[in-house]
């Protein structure tokens, strides 16, 4: 192979495994070794110290996939893809397994956070004036789907829940922890300090005056109200229209689904 130009190797396609291994240099400007590395190790062990040179921002992993006008596509196309396979053959314990896991820690009493501090965030940018005739009958646009899927068609056992909500304040997690004065604060925010609010139209507020969510003439958008201080927030099942009452602590509460 010495013979050859990096142009003139063998096509690897989709062979990469994570025992192949790669040539790698390391410490380039103070004392240059040519050393290998698995791609397990190297993709399972990058590691990166931010200093003063990247105040303006850092993203240590940036992907970009670009569609192309005039190309018939087939299949989904995504950024990324993760997948955690557990099919074990035998008696295997595994004490838990996650499909994909984001830890942002923050810790320390010296830094000063002058923006918000969020751990996963997704945005999903439609824009340039793309019109509802762009969207065939079959296109359903969502910021985040979560789908419990059944592939062999087989589910033996029922998921506990689409979405789990879950403060561990320390590691007693005991009655008493309601009490506690830093649990959060709010089971969700529709809008936000910044003003940046969910579009609504015409005169349209969220708690207005410190009470419940309060819009007018919303009978098409998120929240819906038709009198007074009641208000609902709209989602659909199974393609109808549903509306969730939410109140002010001065009203009581309804826990029933109201349709349209």
């Amino acid at each position: 192979m010495a013979d050859k130009k990096m142009t003139q190797l063998e096509e690897l396609g989709s062979l990469l495994t994570s025992t192949d291994i790669m040539h790698i240099v390391t410490d380039p400007t103070n004392n240059p070794v040519n050393r290998k590395g698995s791609i397990a190790d190297i993709f399972g062990n990058l590691n990166h110290e931010t200093t003063t040179s990247e105040s303006g921002g850092k993203t240590f992993v940036s992907q970009q996939m670009t569609v192309y006008s005039g190309v018939t596509y087939t299949g989904n196309l995504a950024t990324s893809f993760v997948k955690t396979l557990a099919a074990p053959t035998s008696n295997t314990s595994i004490p838990a397994i996650y499909g994909q896991k984001t830890n942002l820690t923050v810790s320390g009493a010296q830094g000063w956070f002058t923006g918000d501090v969020i751990g996963h965030e997704i945005v999903f940018d439609m824009t340039e004036s793309v019109t509802d005739t762009r969207f065939q009958t079959a296109s359903h646009q969502y910021g985040l789907k979560i789908l419990m899927d059944d592939s062999a068609e087989n589910r033996a056992a029922s998921p506990t829940a689409f979405i789990c909500l879950n403060d561990k304040i320390d590691n007693t997690l005991l009655s008493n922890d309601d009490l506690d004065a830093a649990a959060v604060t709010t089971l969700m925010e529709i809008g936000d300090r910044n003003g940046e609010y969910v579009k609504l139209t015409q005169n349209a507020h969220l708690f207005q005056a410190g009470n419940a969510l309060v819009a007018e003439n919303m009978n098409s958008h998120t929240i819906f109200t038709s009198s007074g201080d009641v208000a609902k927030i709209k989602i659909k099942i199974n393609e109808n229209d549903y509306y969730l009452l939410a109140t002010s602590n001065n009203h009581a509460a309804y826990a029933a689904l109201q349709a349209p």
